[in-house]
């Protein structure tokens, strides 16, 4: 998809609670309520008249108030099509721009056409989730009123995450994170067998599951064995230095026949088609050290595995 291009955004509450937004999505259009103001006067533009409207519904509405309420409509009713608006449904961001027709609906609420369809995608296809973005933007949600403009930082941004672009910092960060993890990928390979099976009981038990028995201890076959306090459900969990296809095979037929709700087979250097078969078989169940060095820097053990190696 084409970046797309905006000169103005605005964030809109789809009515008080929300109770417009299922109907907006389904209708792809933006959704007003104000029914004191007078549709006709809005559209011939003559705004003080307009206020007259709304403060005649409530007197007890100071000026700087209705100046404010004002200028909302204003903004629904004269924002070019080339802005964008925003609101946010079901925990995601939705956007688009909004052709100029306006009408009035037999409730005397307002409607105008969304271009094409309201969107939770970026250009690049991913979903704009409301928990992955700043609080710059997300912080529009407590805005008390129905329509504010989203302005400078805040802006840039919104134009970045619509257009799927990170900003040069996010991608050094990511191209850091990418090397760390390269690298203690490698040092895995240094680690004791011993300091292997601890590092990986470790980042089970960071995980929340709690040991059942000792590692690498002596029932057969079993390097941990833990448990989910939330579930009940017991792991079986085997630990190699280097292993092959028929060894996974073996210890998941040994925790199939024990009974076991999930199996892990983990191994930091494959032999044979091991690493081939867990992309073709999309093998879950089995971590190679890149897995296993991805979950050791979320789980803070990074400095662990340089200690133990170096």
């Amino acid at each position: 998809m084409e970046k797309i291009l905006f000169d103005h955004a605005f964030y809109i509450k789809l009515g008080e609670g929300g109770k417009y937004e299922k109907d907006c999505l389904q209708d792809n259009c933006l959704r007003l309520g104000y029914r004191e103001v007078t549709h006709e006067l809005c559209l011939a533009g003559r705004w003080d008249e307009a206020k007259k409207s709304l403060v005649s519904a409530y007197p007890e509405m100071d000026d700087p108030t209705a100046k404010n309420h004002i200028r909302q409509v204003r903004t629904f009713y004269e924002a070019n099509e080339t802005c964008i608006w925003i609101t946010f449904i079901d925990e995601k961001l939705y956007w688009g721009h909004a052709k100029k027709e306006i009408r009035q609906l037999t409730d005397k609420s307002k409607v105008r056409p969304i271009v094409g369809k309201w969107s939770c995608k970026d250009t690049k296809g991913e979903t704009l989730y409301e928990k992955k973005l700043s609080g710059k933007i997300t912080k529009t949600k407590g805005y008390q009123g129905t329509i504010c403009p989203i302005k400078d930082d805040a802006f840039a941004y919104l134009l970045r995450k619509i257009n799927g672009d990170k900003i040069p910092e996010v991608e050094e960060a990511i191209d850091s994170k990418n090397n760390l993890e390269l690298k203690i990928g490698k040092l895995l390979t240094h680690l004791q067998p011993y300091d292997f099976e601890i590092l990986v009981e470790l980042i089970f038990t960071r995980a929340g599951l709690q040991k059942i028995s000792q590692t690498g201890g002596t029932q057969k076959g079993i390097d941990i064995r833990l448990s989910s306090p939330i579930t009940g459900e017991e792991y079986f969990v085997q630990v190699k230095s280097k292993s092959d296809y028929s060894e996974y095979l073996k210890y998941k037929q040994i925790s199939m026949d024990e009974g076991y709700s999930r199996f892990f087979f983990v191994v930091h250097t494959p032999k044979g088609d091991l690493s081939k078969k867990k992309i073709s078989e999309q093998m879950e169940d089995l971590w190679l050290a890149s897995d296993v060095a991805k979950l050791a820097i979320k789980y803070g053990l990074a400095e662990w595995i340089i200690d133990r190696t170096g």
